[in-house]
């Protein structure tokens, strides 16, 4: 009945194994808009590396918000077109989900954080330290094994080996 979506495959992928998706999104957590990338797959009950900074909805929880992207995009000499202005990229945009017995992250770079967009300016990307628009999004993450059925059908699988005759030699 056509291709699952994300979503559909994310939940379908967790309940048989623990399933990693991380992903630029382009799109906050925070964003405005009913239908996010962080809200659609937060409504299938998984985890992310920023739910202590968010709620399941997009509401920050703290007073500084984690960053992934701290870029100033487009050309300068672009300037008088208003299309082609450089703009200021600063946001929480890269996500990584998680769920199939995966939890309790903890970033192993970062998280880095600003209060707001004017404070991050002085820490442009990409810089020698970061030689990207993007800050690595790398975290360590917990597995706990959940019930998928495997550990009963192994029981049921008999693998009985016959007696063993040896006989001596000549």
């Amino acid at each position: 009945p056509g291709t699952p979506s994300v979503r559909q495959w994310f939940a379908s992928s967790a309940e048989a194994a623990p399933t990693a998706l991380c992903l630029d999104a382009a799109s906050a957590p925070s964003r405005p808009d009913k239908a996010t990338v962080w809200r659609t797959l937060r409504s299938a009950r998984v985890g992310s590396v920023w739910d202590s900074w968010y709620t399941p909805e997009g509401k920050l929880r703290k007073p500084s918000a984690p960053v992934t992207t701290n870029a100033i995009l487009g050309n300068p000499a672009n300037a008088s077109s208003a299309s082609l202005r450089p703009s200021h990229s600063y946001g929480c945009e890269d996500q990584l989900f998680f769920a199939g017995g995966l939890k309790a992250p903890k970033h192993a770079y970062g998280p880095v954080e600003y209060k707001s967009s004017s404070e991050a300016v002085p820490a442009l990307l990409p810089s020698l330290s970061v030689p990207s628009d993007h800050y690595p999004l790398i975290a360590d993450l917990d597995f706990t094994p959940v019930d998928t059925g495997a550990e009963e059908l192994i029981k049921q699988v008999s693998f009985r080996a016959g007696p063993r005759r040896v006989s001596p030699s000549a």
